[in-house]
């Protein structure tokens, strides 16, 4: 796919220009195929025979680029495919979807692209209106279509209408707050401030973190809690109280509202503790990453050994879905294992990474962070796994959730009601894999959240 510059995005009206692309995100649009019979509109707005006329360009796909909820969300790709040394330049109209059904109206304020061979970009403007010259607008169903421009309105076919369109706002990355800590745990209370946990400087070696951080909505950070050592995940019970693992001390520490630090289970069940998961009646299951074991604690403190499998790596994440079973992302590999009740474990589902951050449930799907390929994963029950966020390239640019780029993500938790993931990151500007900090703490804003 080849970009155009912004001046040959240039539109009929002087006063729009187009903007610096920075996101995208695939909207409800696909491929339209070429149809057999050429659609195209003469001078007085009716139908022309289309035997007359070079077929008409394809519209391959629009992208919602910026959610700012306007045209400056749309950006449209098509390919031509009639004799383009007739055609002067390609005008991409917008229209609302209920305005096509007799046919595409050449109205409101177009887009112009120069031609060019195989596929070719074009970004909208905030001038560019609807047919009946409206701004566009979100919750409102268009369509793109695109007119090669002869010189001649009987002779400039007009290509298929794309698939519906809305503008989005929704599925974003957005930065929160820096952090001067090692990529550690994550979780959300109630009210929906974050704690992030401080592992450390670098993953083997350097100075364990001994700091949970709580950050606000707005990304004020304050120290909640200290006196850890090498905090790594965390979770909340029924009661509000933060289990907190620490794993140069394997130990896990319980953490009161107020921030008060007290021991709660150690001994030879708790071995390199990592990931937390909370079970109803407040049960715990640790991910043991120093002997590839998965703890349980009573919500008395005792701990003993739940599930011991060769398929552990390094357990690493660690969540307890609606179907009753555990879910456990190694760090060692790129492997999700599913474990029974009864302490059975299979293997789930095997993502492209060599390397998993941590896992949690919500609406109905788990969400896991592939820390290795910078990316996050939307996992349903049944196996079936999708890239919710990231491009696979290193970094941190903020945007569109497939086309933000992520560093290390390690932990992610989700709000209560379901509509943000919160994740850390390591900044991008660390060298190689084994420093990580300093960190970003990030979240994603959900499209919709569903249910189970």
């Amino acid at each position: 796919m080849r970009e155009m510059d912004p001046m040959d995005a240039a539109p009929i009206n002087a006063a729009a220009t187009p903007t610096t692309r920075r996101t995208q995100r695939f909207v409800r649009s696909t491929a339209v195929l070429f149809a057999a019979t050429t659609l195209a509109c003469g001078g007085d707005g009716g139908p022309v025979d289309p035997t007359v006329l070079d077929p008409a360009p394809v519209i391959v796909s629009v992208i919602d680029i910026e959610n700012f909820g306007d045209a400056r969300d749309v950006e449209v790709t098509l390919r031509e495919t009639g004799n383009a040394a007739d055609v002067v330049e390609y005008r991409v109209f917008v229209a609302r979807a209920s305005a096509v059904d007799g046919g595409m109206p050449l109205a409101g304020t177009f887009e112009r692209v120069q031609p060019a061979s195989g596929h070719i970009v074009v970004r909208l403007s905030a001038a560019v209106t609807d047919e009946a010259g409206d701004a566009l607008r979100q919750n409102v169903q268009y369509v793109a279509y695109v007119q090669a421009w002869t010189g001649a309105e009987a002779e400039s076919p007009v290509s298929v209408v794309s698939s519906t369109f809305t503008l989005a706002t929704t599925d974003i990355v957005e930065s929160v707050a820096p952090l001067s800590a090692g990529t550690g745990g994550v979780a959300v209370d109630a009210d929906g401030n974050v704690y992030v946990a401080d592992f450390g400087t670098q993953l083997s070696g350097g100075t364990a973190g001994s700091t949970v951080y709580r950050v606000t909505t707005e990304g004020d950070v304050s120290v909640f809690a200290t006196g850890l050592s090498g905090a790594s995940g965390n979770a909340f019970d029924s009661r509000g109280n933060l289990f907190q693992s620490s794993i140069g001390g394997n130990t896990i520490s319980r953490i009161a509202p107020d921030g008060t630090v007290t021991e709660f289970a150690s001994g030879p069940a708790i071995v390199g503790p990592v990931g937390i998961a909370v079970a109803p009646g407040d049960t715990l299951f640790v991910a043991n990453c120093n002997d590839n074991t998965i703890a349980r604690v009573t919500p008395e403190g005792a701990a003993s050994i739940f599930s011991s499998s060769a398929l552990f790596a390094c357990p690493n994440g660690i969540a307890l879905a609606s179907d009753g079973n555990l879910y456990v992302a190694n760090f060692g590999n790129g492997t999700v294992i599913r474990v029974a009740p009864d302490g059975t474990a299979s293997v789930f589902v095997t993502l492209p990474t060599n390397n998993l951050g941590h896992a949690t449930f919500g609406n109905g799907v788990l969400y896991i962070a592939a820390r290795g390929a910078h990316r996050i994963y939307e996992v349903t029950l049944d196996g079936t796994s999708r890239v919710l966020a990231g491009t696979g390239v290193r970094g941190r640019k903020d945007g569109a959730a497939l086309h933000a780029t992520l560093s290390f993500t390690n932990d992610i938790a989700l709000t209560p009601d379901g509509t943000v993931l919160y994740f850390n990151d390591v900044d991008p500007s660390t060298p190689g894999t084994n420093t990580i900090s300093p960190s970003w703490l990030r979240r994603l804003r959900l499209e919709e959240a569903r249910t189970p």
